[in-house]
């Protein structure tokens, strides 16, 4: 990073320590603009400890948008000095908008740490604000550890009334991948809200376990389910990769249903489309 920019950026965060409000505000605005278009000298200067000092004053500010904005830069940064003030203001802090940017960057790949995990199935299974827990359950999708699919199971029955957090819930066990996601899954395919089952449906798919194949295929042949999670049951069924008699049946009986349509619409020509193509690729991996 040339001279220039360094001068910038310091006089930039001299200005976070502005006794006028108004000027802290606009400077963390400014700076959280830079590191959406960092290049390497810019990320390594950002995360020096006199930047990173600066933003950890910032955390504290009185003005809660100055909080936030401090907050939302440390997610793009990786000086692992930002998880002590980050995880207190993520407990300590009274506004909302305030910890979930704090749980947005302590989620973020660069500042994980071994307490992430613990520290995000905490919050999932104890916090009182459900975007907290919403958040959570999506880092933990993140990190991608089977340790967590026990709590995000139990936290399906803790949440009924959150379709966001089971949303959540189901695209982590789903990034997870494990076939110990898929009785949670299940349960949740069945889930009375549309985007909850979407979302199951999906995560069904990113587990590759052949004993989705029944639920799917149960799915697909529903007519009164959304064309929605019916085609992304289809999208599932083609991601598992398995083409058995009845499954191809199955996908034959959507093309011909979308076929004998006089008056097709945007929805139906999708499903027949996602029929077309895993029918093409499942034969295609057979063959193969």
């Amino acid at each position: 990073m040339d001279d220039n920019k360094r001068e910038l950026i310091m006089g930039k965060m001299a200005l976070v320590e502005s006794a006028d409000p108004t000027i802290r505000e606009r400077t963390m605005v400014e700076i959280k603009r830079l590191t959406h278009s960092m290049n390497k000298d810019t990320s390594e200067f950002l995360n020096s400890e006199l930047v990173v000092s600066s933003l950890v004053k910032a955390l504290k500010d009185a003005n809660p948008k100055v909080r936030n904005d401090a907050a939302l830069i440390m997610s793009n940064l990786s000086n692992k000095r930002l998880v002590e003030p980050l995880t207190k203001a993520l407990h300590k802090d009274t506004n909302l908008q305030v910890r979930i940017a704090c749980i947005i960057a302590l989620g973020a790949k660069g500042l994980r740490t071994h307490k992430t995990l613990p520290l995000m199935i905490k919050l999932l299974r104890t916090d009182k604000e459900a975007d907290i827990r919403e958040f959570a359950a999506a880092n933990l999708g993140k990190i991608k550890d089977v340790f967590a699919i026990e709590p995000l199971t139990q936290a399906i029955n803790e949440n009924l009334e959150e379709s966001g957090i089971l949303s959540e819930i189901a695209l982590a066990l789903g990034s997870i991948g494990d076939e110990r996601a898929l009785e949670p899954l299940l349960q949740l395919s069945k889930f009375s809200d549309d985007n909850v089952r979407e979302f199951a449906v999906e995560a069904l798919g990113d587990v590759k376990s052949p004993q989705a194949l029944d639920r799917l295929v149960e799915i697909v042949l529903d007519q009164t389910e959304i064309k929605d999670v019916r085609g992304r049951a289809i999208e599932s069924i083609e991601k598992i990769g398995i083409l058995t008699p009845d499954i191809q049946k199955v996908l034959e009986s959507v093309l011909g249903d979308m076929e004998s349509y006089a008056d097709r619409n945007w929805h139906d020509n999708k499903l027949g489309e996602f029929a077309q193509r895993a029918l093409k690729k499942l034969q295609l991996g057979k063959d193969g």
